[in-house]
């Protein structure tokens, strides 16, 4: 069997090589010859020239945050596969035998490292349709469904408590604000002075201040809304007015920099993380 198929292979690329259309590449992918005449062409051949390439196709569509974890991934896998590992000698065990040996810490962490994996390795087909299918049309893994768990409010008024007595009052204003309007923590750090109308005690929730400080449009379906503002959150703003308020500004601050909050991580890990620990 394995003979008539190689005979069948032979006549094929008789007649291919009579006709000046043989691709040596096409028929041995493994043959350092094959390598050899890949990089007179151009074309990739390692595993991190197309781990590369997904970044560079795929990257400038991608959130800063999520372009920021797929590079650290991709730095991963190649320390796993080999950067300069032919992508034709990997073997489709082999890959998902490093893959598996991961300690994943959740299924959404390893559906995330798996997606620049994964877009190079289709590239490496898509340029080359006779290497595996390495992943074996490994599917994505179901991601766990977390239930919310929400303070009580008990618990929201010892949190401002204790945020009283170990902070400074502008992460208490922050806080109480959060509490009292429900907004997200990246809408929070973004809200400007010019956003606030205490005629009609409301607030224009119209952007966010995403990974590494990047303003952008919110998570809400239409980019805008309005909040109505609480006594809590009026009594927040009047205590933000003595260091924050002049046009065009941000509301709120770190008292460790005297500047506005970077993102919306800082305060959490440096006020609330501490905060649930103590308490």
């Amino acid at each position: 069997k394995n003979k008539a198929a190689a005979q069948k292979d032979l006549v094929t690329m008789l007649e291919k090589i009579k006709h000046g259309v043989f691709d040596y590449l096409e028929y041995f992918p493994n043959s350092k010859i094959a390598l050899g005449l890949a990089r007179e062409r151009g074309a990739y051949t390692m595993v991190g020239e197309y781990l590369d390439a997904f970044m560079r196709i795929n990257g400038p569509s991608l959130a800063d945050a999520t372009r920021s974890q797929y590079a650290n991934d991709v730095i991963m896998w190649k320390g796993l596969l080999g950067e300069n590992t032919p992508v034709a000698r990997l073997s489709t065990t082999g890959v998902l035998e490093i893959v598996n040996s991961r300690p994943w810490p959740s299924n959404r962490r390893f559906n995330n490292a798996m997606t620049p994996l994964r877009g190079a390795l289709k590239l490496a087909r898509a340029d080359n349709a006779k290497l595996p299918d390495w992943l074996f049309n490994r599917k994505m893994r179901q991601r766990e469904k977390v239930n919310p768990d929400p303070v009580t409010m008990d618990e929201m008024n010892r949190i401002l408590r204790w945020i009283r007595a170990n902070r400074d009052p502008r992460c208490l204003a922050y806080f109480a604000f959060m509490f009292s309007t429900g907004m997200r923590p990246e809408e929070c750090v973004a809200l400007l002075w010019s956003d606030v109308d205490f005629s009609s005690r409301r607030v224009s929730v119209n952007k966010a201040k995403s990974f590494r400080g990047r303003v952008g449009p919110t998570k809400t379906e239409g980019g805008v809304r309005d909040v109505d503002l609480s006594p809590l959150a009026m009594e927040a703003l009047e205590v933000m007015k003595p260091w924050t308020r002049h046009e065009g500004a941000e509301i709120f601050q770190n008292p460790w920099t005297n500047k506005a909050w970077y993102d919306g991580r800082s305060p959490r890990e440096n006020v609330w993380q501490p905060c649930l620990k103590a308490l």
